[in-house]
Protein backbone atom coordinates (compact mmCIF):
# COMPACT_ATOMS: atom_id res chain seq x y z
CA UNK A 1 0.00 0.00 0.00
CA UNK A 2 1.32 3.37 -1.03
CA UNK A 3 2.12 5.92 1.85
CA UNK A 4 -0.03 9.18 1.48
CA UNK A 5 1.81 12.43 1.97
CA UNK A 6 -0.11 15.91 1.23
CA UNK A 7 2.34 19.38 0.78
CA UNK A 8 0.34 21.88 1.25
CA UNK A 9 2.04 25.02 -1.26
CA UNK A 10 3.33 24.43 -4.48
CA UNK A 11 6.25 26.37 -3.81
CA UNK A 12 9.99 25.70 -5.13
CA UNK A 13 10.41 23.10 -2.18
CA UNK A 14 6.93 21.70 -2.17
CA UNK A 15 6.84 20.88 -5.73
CA UNK A 16 10.70 20.00 -5.43
CA UNK A 17 9.52 17.49 -2.59
CA UNK A 18 6.43 15.91 -4.32
CA UNK A 19 9.15 15.13 -6.96
CA UNK A 20 11.03 13.33 -5.09
CA UNK A 21 8.39 11.47 -2.95
CA UNK A 22 6.47 10.10 -6.21
CA UNK A 23 9.58 8.70 -7.34
CA UNK A 24 9.99 7.00 -4.42
CA UNK A 25 6.85 5.31 -4.80
CA UNK A 26 4.71 7.48 -2.42
CA UNK A 27 1.29 8.91 -3.53
CA UNK A 28 1.39 12.73 -3.34
CA UNK A 29 -1.02 15.42 -3.72
CA UNK A 30 -0.03 18.79 -3.83
CA UNK A 31 -2.48 21.60 -2.65
CA UNK A 32 -1.89 25.39 -3.37
CA UNK A 33 -4.38 28.48 -3.04
CA UNK A 34 -3.00 29.69 -6.21
CA UNK A 35 -5.30 29.17 -8.86
CA UNK A 36 -2.99 29.29 -12.13
CA UNK A 37 1.02 29.77 -12.32
CA UNK A 38 1.97 33.02 -13.33
CA UNK A 39 5.12 35.77 -13.05
CA UNK A 40 5.21 36.85 -9.29
CA UNK A 41 8.10 39.59 -9.95
CA UNK A 42 10.61 37.60 -8.35
CA UNK A 43 13.89 36.20 -8.71
CA UNK A 44 15.91 33.31 -7.64
CA UNK A 45 19.71 32.37 -7.58
CA UNK A 46 21.14 29.16 -7.67
CA UNK A 47 24.23 27.92 -5.98
CA UNK A 48 26.21 24.66 -5.83
CA UNK A 49 24.25 22.82 -2.92
CA UNK A 50 21.01 23.68 -4.46
CA UNK A 51 21.83 22.63 -8.20
CA UNK A 52 23.52 19.52 -6.47
CA UNK A 53 20.21 18.60 -4.74
CA UNK A 54 17.85 19.45 -7.79
CA UNK A 55 19.92 16.43 -10.04
CA UNK A 56 19.90 13.91 -7.02
CA UNK A 57 16.06 15.11 -7.70
CA UNK A 58 15.61 15.80 -11.01
CA UNK A 59 19.25 14.25 -13.15
CA UNK A 60 19.86 16.21 -15.69
CA UNK A 61 17.41 19.59 -14.61
CA UNK A 62 20.80 21.20 -14.08
CA UNK A 63 21.77 21.05 -17.24
CA UNK A 64 18.94 22.40 -18.85
CA UNK A 65 19.01 25.19 -15.94
CA UNK A 66 22.34 26.73 -16.81
CA UNK A 67 21.47 26.74 -20.91
CA UNK A 68 17.82 28.63 -20.09
CA UNK A 69 19.73 31.21 -17.11
CA UNK A 70 22.65 32.95 -16.74
CA UNK A 71 25.72 32.42 -14.83
CA UNK A 72 27.44 35.07 -12.35
CA UNK A 73 30.30 35.99 -10.98
CA UNK A 74 29.66 38.85 -9.38
CA UNK A 75 27.19 41.50 -8.47
CA UNK A 76 28.04 45.36 -7.93
CA UNK A 77 25.57 48.20 -7.04
CA UNK A 78 26.74 51.19 -8.62
CA UNK A 79 25.08 54.85 -9.06
CA UNK A 80 25.15 57.49 -12.20
CA UNK A 81 28.68 58.31 -11.48
CA UNK A 82 30.13 54.74 -11.66
CA UNK A 83 30.42 54.51 -7.65
CA UNK A 84 29.68 51.53 -5.94
CA UNK A 85 26.83 51.84 -3.24
CA UNK A 86 24.98 50.25 -1.22
CA UNK A 87 21.27 51.10 -0.09
CA UNK A 88 17.74 50.60 0.26
CA UNK A 89 15.36 51.46 -2.74
CA UNK A 90 13.97 54.67 -2.25
CA UNK A 91 11.20 56.83 -4.08
CA UNK A 92 14.24 58.88 -5.27
CA UNK A 93 16.30 56.91 -7.59
CA UNK A 94 18.02 60.35 -9.24
CA UNK A 95 21.43 58.54 -8.44
CA UNK A 96 20.85 55.21 -10.18
CA UNK A 97 22.36 53.98 -13.35
CA UNK A 98 20.57 55.54 -16.02
CA UNK A 99 19.36 51.75 -17.13
CA UNK A 100 17.63 51.08 -14.40
CA UNK A 101 15.76 54.34 -14.12
CA UNK A 102 14.71 53.75 -17.88
CA UNK A 103 13.33 50.27 -17.14
CA UNK A 104 11.05 51.47 -14.15
CA UNK A 105 10.30 54.47 -15.97
CA UNK A 106 9.33 52.17 -19.20
CA UNK A 107 7.78 49.34 -17.05
CA UNK A 108 3.60 49.79 -16.19
CA UNK A 109 3.03 50.72 -12.54
CA UNK A 110 0.58 47.69 -12.72
CA UNK A 111 3.67 45.34 -13.21
CA UNK A 112 5.80 46.66 -10.40
CA UNK A 113 5.85 45.06 -7.15
CA UNK A 114 6.89 45.73 -3.88
CA UNK A 115 8.03 42.70 -1.39
CA UNK A 116 9.02 42.64 1.64
CA UNK A 117 11.80 40.54 3.04
CA UNK A 118 11.20 38.40 5.58
CA UNK A 119 12.92 36.23 8.20
CA UNK A 120 12.61 34.98 11.76
CA UNK A 121 14.61 34.22 14.33
CA UNK A 122 15.86 30.25 14.08
CA UNK A 123 13.23 27.83 15.71
CA UNK A 124 13.82 25.06 18.00
CA UNK A 125 11.67 22.57 16.20
CA UNK A 126 9.70 21.76 12.89
CA UNK A 127 7.21 18.90 13.48
CA UNK A 128 4.39 18.79 15.21
CA UNK A 129 2.77 15.13 14.95
CA UNK A 130 2.51 13.93 11.16
CA UNK A 131 3.14 17.46 9.97
CA UNK A 132 6.31 19.14 9.15
CA UNK A 133 7.73 22.13 7.65
CA UNK A 134 10.22 22.78 4.63
CA UNK A 135 11.63 25.76 2.87
CA UNK A 136 10.59 29.00 4.15
CA UNK A 137 7.83 27.41 6.57
CA UNK A 138 10.92 26.18 8.59
CA UNK A 139 13.44 28.81 8.71
CA UNK A 140 13.01 32.32 6.11
CA UNK A 141 15.55 33.70 5.53
CA UNK A 142 16.97 37.19 3.91
CA UNK A 143 18.64 36.93 0.72
CA UNK A 144 21.46 38.42 1.57
CA UNK A 145 23.15 34.96 0.66
CA UNK A 146 21.04 33.98 -1.68
CA UNK A 147 20.03 30.45 0.02
CA UNK A 148 16.25 30.31 0.49
CA UNK A 149 15.81 28.35 -2.65
CA UNK A 150 18.75 26.57 -2.63
CA UNK A 151 17.97 25.29 0.89
CA UNK A 152 14.44 24.56 0.40
CA UNK A 153 16.01 21.89 -2.23
CA UNK A 154 18.04 20.55 0.54
CA UNK A 155 15.08 20.34 2.63
CA UNK A 156 12.95 18.36 0.06
CA UNK A 157 15.53 15.45 -0.87
CA UNK A 158 16.50 14.88 2.89
CA UNK A 159 13.03 14.82 3.85
CA UNK A 160 12.63 12.38 1.34
CA UNK A 161 15.04 10.42 2.03
CA UNK A 162 14.21 10.18 5.91
CA UNK A 163 10.74 8.66 5.05
CA UNK A 164 12.66 6.35 3.07
CA UNK A 165 14.43 5.15 5.62
CA UNK A 166 12.24 5.12 8.49
CA UNK A 167 8.96 3.65 8.16
CA UNK A 168 7.92 5.84 11.78
CA UNK A 169 6.85 9.16 10.41
CA UNK A 170 7.96 10.57 14.08
CA UNK A 171 11.47 9.18 13.69
CA UNK A 172 11.30 10.09 9.97
CA UNK A 173 10.68 14.00 11.00
CA UNK A 174 13.28 13.78 14.17
CA UNK A 175 16.09 12.60 11.46
CA UNK A 176 14.97 15.16 9.29
CA UNK A 177 15.17 18.01 12.10
CA UNK A 178 18.62 16.37 13.44
CA UNK A 179 20.11 16.73 10.02
CA UNK A 180 18.79 20.26 8.84
CA UNK A 181 17.99 22.44 11.67
CA UNK A 182 21.59 23.34 12.55
CA UNK A 183 22.65 23.97 8.90
CA UNK A 184 19.95 26.12 8.55
CA UNK A 185 19.85 28.32 11.97
CA UNK A 186 23.52 29.25 10.63
CA UNK A 187 21.89 30.22 7.47
CA UNK A 188 19.71 32.00 9.18
CA UNK A 189 21.66 33.73 11.10
CA UNK A 190 24.13 34.88 8.84
CA UNK A 191 21.86 35.85 6.18
CA UNK A 192 20.47 38.63 8.81
CA UNK A 193 24.12 39.73 9.39
CA UNK A 194 24.48 40.03 5.76
CA UNK A 195 21.64 42.08 4.98
CA UNK A 196 22.32 44.34 8.01
CA UNK A 197 25.87 45.23 6.63
CA UNK A 198 24.25 45.13 3.14
CA UNK A 199 21.76 47.69 3.12
CA UNK A 200 22.99 49.61 6.17
CA UNK A 201 22.84 54.08 5.30
CA UNK A 202 24.80 56.56 7.18
CA UNK A 203 23.56 59.90 8.33
CA UNK A 204 24.73 61.45 5.33
CA UNK A 205 22.89 62.24 2.49
CA UNK A 206 24.93 59.63 -0.08
CA UNK A 207 25.25 56.19 1.30
CA UNK A 208 28.22 54.81 1.72
CA UNK A 209 30.06 51.91 0.39
CA UNK A 210 30.14 48.99 2.53
CA UNK A 211 33.76 47.31 4.06
CA UNK A 212 34.28 44.57 1.21
CA UNK A 213 34.69 41.23 3.08
CA UNK A 214 35.51 37.97 1.75
CA UNK A 215 33.79 34.50 2.99
CA UNK A 216 36.44 32.35 4.59
CA UNK A 217 36.84 29.75 2.47
CA UNK A 218 36.12 26.97 4.74
CA UNK A 219 32.57 28.37 5.53
CA UNK A 220 32.25 28.41 1.46
CA UNK A 221 32.86 24.76 1.37
CA UNK A 222 30.19 24.22 4.00
CA UNK A 223 27.88 26.27 2.75
CA UNK A 224 28.34 24.52 -1.40
CA UNK A 225 29.83 21.20 -0.98
CA UNK A 226 27.49 20.06 1.65
CA UNK A 227 26.87 16.12 1.88
CA UNK A 228 24.38 14.68 3.96
CA UNK A 229 24.99 11.62 5.86
CA UNK A 230 21.95 9.88 4.41
CA UNK A 231 22.70 7.57 1.29
CA UNK A 232 20.60 7.83 -1.65
CA UNK A 233 17.99 5.11 -1.45
CA UNK A 234 17.18 2.94 -4.02
CA UNK A 235 13.72 2.12 -2.79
Amino acid sequence: MKTKVAIIGAGLGGLACAIALRKQGFEVQVYEQAKDFRPVGGGLALFPNGLNFLELIEPDIVEEIKNSGCCLQKIVIKNIAGETISSSLTQDLTNWAEPIRNIIKNTPSDNIFEVPICDRSPLNSWSQGRVTLLGDAAHPMSPSMGQGANTAFEDAWVLTQCLVRFSNIEEAFNEYEKERMERTKIMQIKSAEGEKNQWRTTKKTQPQPPKTRKLDSSFTDWLYQYQPFLKISNV
